[in-house]
C-alpha cells in the first residue's frame, strides 16, 4: 500500500465561471423590458444584480490568490478593495475598481432610494431621487446623487435600475485590472483562460462572457 501526501490551495474564483456564464445566458436570452429611466422589469434585476455579485466575488478570490502569491511582500491590507489599492499604487497600469465595489455594496446591503415619477398616457418621466439609507466613503466618492449613477462608469446605483448595461460595464472593468495584474506578473494566466459551458457545449471564457451581453 502506497502513502502519499499532497496539497491544494482554497481559492474559489475558478468555480464562479459556470454560475456566471449561466446567468448571463440567462439574462441576454430577453430583451430589456422596464420603464427606461424608472425601473428595469424583476427578470432583469435579478439575473443583473446576482451575475454582478458573483463577479465581483470572483474577482476578490482571485486576488486572495495574488495576496498569498506575493507572500510576505504583499500589502498590509485585508479588506480586498484596500488591497487592491495599494498595488495599484506601485502599478500604475491597475485600472480603479472602486465603482465595481460600490455595486457590490449597493446590491449587498441594498441601499434604499426614494423614487418619484410622474405617469402619463404618453409614458413614465422621472421627477426626483432621495438617496435614503447606505453608503460610505467611497460611495459617496463616485456617486451622482442626482441621477443615481456613478460618475466615471455610469452604473447604475439605485438598484431598482440595475440591468445589463452594468453587468457588462463591470465585467470589463474586472477584466481589465485581471489582465492588468496577469501582465504585471501578479495574477497565474489560467484566471483568464478558464472556460464555461454555455447552450450546446459552447466553451466560453470570461471575456466571451462578456461579450454576450
Amino acid at each position: 500500500m502506497s502513502v502519499g501526501v499532497s496539497d491544494f490551495v482554497t481559492i474559489l474564483a475558478g468555480n464562479y465561471l459556470q454560475p456566471l456564464a449561466t446567468l448571463v445566458e440567462r439574462l441576454v436570452a430577453r430583451q430589456r423590458e422596464g420603464l427606461p429611466g424608472i425601473k428595469a422589469n424583476e427578470a432583469e434585476i435579478d439575473w443583473s444584480v446576482t451575475s454582478i455579485l458573483i463577479a465581483v466575488v470572483m474577482f476578490e478570490s482571485w486576488l486572495g490568490r495574488v495576496r498569498l502569491d506575493l507572500g510576505a511582500s504583499a500589502p498590509k491590507q485585508y479588506k480586498a478593495l484596500a488591497f487592491y489599492d495599494e498595488l495599484r499604487a506601485q502599478d500604475a497600469s491597475l485600472p480603479d475598481v472602486t465603482e465595481a465595489f460600490v455595486i457590490r455594496d449597493v446590491i449587498a446591503h441594498n441601499h434604499i432610494w426614494e423614487v418619484e415619477f410622474e405617469w402619463a398616457d404618453s409614458g413614465h418621466t422621472l421627477r426626483s431621487l432621495n438617496h435614503a439609507k447606505g453608503g460610505d466613503a467611497k460611495f459617496n466618492s463616485v456617486v451622482d446623487i442626482a441621477t443615481g449613477l456613478s460618475k466615471g462608469l455610469g452604473l447604475h446605483l439605485v438598484p431598482d435600475l440595475i440591468d445589463r448595461s452594468d453587468v457588462k460595464k463591470v465585467l470589463e472593468l474586472i477584466i481589465r485590472a485581471m489582465t492588468a495584474l496577469r501582465d504585471a506578473k501578479l495574477l497565474m494566466p489560467q484566471a483568464l483562460n478558464g472556460h464555461a459551458v454555455i447552450a450546446d457545449g459552447k466553451r466560453v471564457t470570461l471575456a466571451e462572457i462578456a461579450a454576450l451581453i
